[in-house]
């Protein structure tokens, strides 16, 4: 499924954003306060650093795991660690999967990047890079899988000290698996770059106006993209956007007049050149050479002309303009284009310790007012997740504290940051934050029960 521009816009934007030192505690007290649990403190780090190896496992650089664990989070618990160290070298570039922390939902691998020559590396270089085509892709003995991003702040990229290695974890929730256990799993990379930059183009619409363009009316009993793909299709306009960078036959293919204004659609087009990637081009502001004024691409929706080919049709943020004004306006497409360092795929393949994940099969208890109809609770370094059974009394806003108390007596409460629903379930997930708003792993082997609610449950 492809992202709109706007969709997109927002990823970037995302991928680069560094997790906050923001306190969360005066949130969740406030949510839990109903609860009247003062005593609990949200998440007791204790002063001393002795606590936080007790509570989070072993310490990053134990013997055995890699160091660059530091970069991301507090301590890994070196139960939870599968040693990898699986390589592999594409002209200038090892690529390396350091550790893995899995269990039977996905898995968090720990990735380096390096230059063979042994120089520093390019530290804008990434795995992904705005190109959906290219994305890293997870095979299980064989197969590929279905995935999604994984918890919250269980990713990233960083630089090491030296400037010589990029480090990368990537977290992935793997669906409709029952074990990773004694399985092969192969991470494919198909290309590694930069993300992308927007070179412009700029072109007249004065020839839209010799078309006649229609006015769309959302139909709700209609299939959208079909119905407005054979709207544009009536117009036959095929006006070509100037090439950049060799890069050449994007289109315009019609105008709508629509509830958000007027509407272009761009026919776009992608494609990897020796070490460059034209990923899409999409409608990027509208011109009025009269004012000079600019009215830029504030949302896209996909159509289908009738004989497939797609188009995106963007409207455009308070622009007044109708079909009347075409003759005077000029379309600034944007070409999205990413500079690659090579385009040869990395497969590595490994297989991962799942012993250290804990399944908790709970049963039906009284909260909140109500029944919660609970099935189980995963706990593993890389997730903690409650999964409910739905009925009538289900309420999409629903949060159910948990707290979760240590062998030593240390009590920890995990921040419930989301969930999912299926058909017959649904899923809360956790998880755990330093006094600093920093993710942090939850060691298993340390926890003695679990509280939900007001019903206790103890680990065998």
């Amino acid at each position: 499924m492809k992202r709109t521009p706007e969709e997109e816009r927002i990823y970037q934007a995302l991928s680069a954003v560094e997790t906050p030192e923001a306190p969360l505690e005066e949130g969740v007290r406030a949510r839990l306060e109903r609860r009247e649990r003062h005593n609990r403190p949200y998440f007791r780090m204790a002063v001393a650093a002795a606590c936080l190896v007790v509570m989070l496992g072993a310490v990053v650089g134990a013997a055995g795991l890699s160091d660059a664990w530091r970069y991301f989070f507090p301590g890994v618990p070196e139960n939870a660690v599968t040693e990898l160290n699986v390589s592999q070298t594409h002209g200038d570039y090892t690529l390396t999967v350091e550790d893995a922390v899995a269990d039977d939902a996905g898995l968090m691998l720990l990735l380096s990047l390096t230059r063979t020559d042994g120089a520093e590396i390019d530290p804008d270089l990434r795995m992904y890079f705005g190109d959906m085509r290219l994305e890293s892709t997870l095979s299980l003995d064989g197969k590929q899988v279905l995935t999604t991003s994984g918890g919250y702040g269980m990713g990233g990229r960083r630089l090491s000290g030296d400037g010589k290695t990029l480090y990368f974890v990537e977290d992935q929730s793997i669906h409709d698996v029952d074990s990773l256990a004694g399985r092969t799993l192969t991470y494919e990379v198909p290309a590694l770059g930069k993300w992308y930059e927007v070179e412009t183009a700029t072109l007249s619409l004065e020839t839209l106006a010799e078309r006649e363009i229609p006015t769309y009316a959302r139909d709700p009993e209609a299939d959208p993209p079909t119905r407005m793909g054979r709207l544009l299709a009536e117009q036959d306009c095929d006006l070509p956007i100037p090439a950049v960078e060799g890069f050449s036959g994007a289109a315009v293919r019609g105008a709508l007049m629509t509830e958000d204004g007027l509407s272009i659609a761009v026919e776009s087009i992608h494609g990897v050149r020796d070490l460059t990637d034209c990923i899409g081009v999409e409608a990027g502001a509208l011109i009025d050479t009269r004012t000079g004024a600019r009215y830029e691409a504030v949302s896209s929706t996909t159509a289908y002309l009738p004989d497939g080919t797609e188009v995106w049709v963007t409207s455009f943020r308070d622009c007044p303009l109708t079909a009347e004004d075409l003759p005077w306006l000029e379309l600034e497409a944007e070409y999205q284009i990413a500079q690659l360092v090579t385009t040869e795929p990395f497969e590595l393949s490994f297989q991962v310790d799942t012993s250290a994940a804990v399944t908790l099969p709970l049963e039906p208890i009284q909260a909140e007012g109500k029944t919660l109809l609970l099935r189980e609770l995963r706990l593993s370094a890389r997730e903690i997740a409650l999964e409910l059974e739905l009925d009538e009394a289900y309420d999409a806003s629903l949060r159910v504290p948990l707290t979760i108390t240590l062998t030593d007596g240390t009590v920890l409460e995990p921040w419930n940051y989301g969930g999912h629903q299926s058909e017959d379930a649904c899923t809360l997930e956790y998880t755990l934050l330093t006094e600093d708003g920093a993710p942090c792993l939850l060691d298993t082997s340390q926890v003695a029960s679990v509280t939900i609610g007001d019903v206790t449950f103890d680990l065998p």
